[in-house]
């Protein structure tokens, strides 16, 4: 968390008044974004009393696709307007969450990346690589067999002056001789897995563009698949071309993000995420409380009550004891001996 250091510095002011130039509250993730982190978003969000919008000061180098659908898709129940606030790197599982947003604000510093999906190397709990990786390999091959064909059948068929079936035999052979051992080391199920993981990244990305106008209409594929890198950087200008809210940052965002430094710029130091809201919480219309605050006045009263034996009674014991009265007379009645009955003694 941020400390109490922090916030007697100022960030409490510099958030605040964010809050009152966006109609927003402000939430802070730094860090990679998992399970159970996913959980703590949401929990965050139901027990505060909220402004209408959110400003979301996001950093990460991405991590679980699933925890990211569902932090966003918490932001869009909780919040009428979604903008993500970057200064720093934003990659694969962040990149997702910016698609459930409706505006994108990127300083000189911050970098968005494609949205492909990572996967561990092969006998490698560490190390992983882009899910595009083996796809465009297999691309690649099928582009150097094709031009070895064709190099050979050309040069069989008009320099050696072979017929045309003949030259295409030799040319195809020659061409299985080369790539056949490559071909040979490719794991069918392993590219299945892959393909499927690609898959869940995009109906996410379908999920959570939907009925929200900030990605334009080709963004989600060309994040999927039309970047050479997993690192490529996608800075403003990159993003006004996947979306059609982006800006810089206001005077209030910038001196907030200079604030934050490195915390929002280099999320890799973090051993776990920073989440929390660095605005005040928004007051009760009516009795200018924070729902912390009246929830604690609340609670004080209970054990107030406790100790001096007068703690509210148990509505659920009372509807009980209540039905019992009630089963008990039926059953008088029933028998005849209810007020009124003749007794037969």
């Amino acid at each position: 968390m941020v400390d109490a250091e922090d916030l007697k510095n100022g960030l409490a002011g510099l958030a605040d008044a964010v809050a009152g130039e966006r109609g927003a509250d402000v939430l802070l993730y730094a860090g990679p974004i998992a399970y159970p982190r996913d959980d703590e978003v949401i929990d965050l969000c139901k027990c505060r009393s909220r402004r209408e919008n959110v400003v979301l000061v996001l950093s990460t180098f991405g991590g679980d696709a699933d925890a990211a659908y569902r932090i966003a898709r918490c932001l869009q129940r909780s919040f009428k307007k979604i903008t993500v606030l970057l200064d720093g790197v934003c990659k694969s599982a962040g990149t997702m969450l910016v698609l459930g947003s409706d505006e994108l604000v990127l300083s000189d510093h911050a970098e968005l990346g494609p949205l492909d999906v990572q996967i561990l190397k092969d006998d490698d709990i560490v190390g992983r690589r882009s899910g595009l990786t083996p796809t465009q390999a297999l691309l690649s091959l099928a582009g150097l067999t094709e031009d070895t064909f064709r190099k050979h059948f050309l040069s069989m068929r008009f320099e050696v002056q072979l017929t045309t079936k003949m030259s295409a035999q030799i040319a195809s052979e020659m061409a299985i001789g080369v790539f056949k051992e490559i071909y040979a080391q490719i794991d069918p199920i392993r590219l299945g897995e892959i393909d499927r993981a690609m898959n869940i990244a995009a109906a996410y990305g379908e999920r959570l563009v939907r009925g929200r106008g900030n990605a334009k209409e080709d963004a989600l594929g060309r994040l999927l698949a039309a970047y050479p890198s997993h690192e490529f950087v996608i800075d403003r200008e990159e993003a006004g071309e996947l979306f059609n809210s982006v800006r810089a940052p206001t005077d209030a965002e910038q001196a907030l993000l200079t604030h934050l430094g490195r915390v929002v710029r280099f999320p890799d130091g973090l051993k776990l995420p920073m989440i929390q809201f660095l605005c005040s919480e928004r007051l009760d219309a009516q009795s200018g409380e924070t729902r912390e605050a009246k929830d604690g006045a609340r609670n004080a009263q209970d054990g107030r009550e406790v100790s001096a034996g007068t703690a509210p009674p148990d509505r659920g014991a009372d509807r009980a004891h209540e039905q019992g009265q009630s089963k008990s007379r039926g059953k008088g009645s029933r028998n005849g001996s209810s007020r009124g009955a003749v007794n037969p003694a």
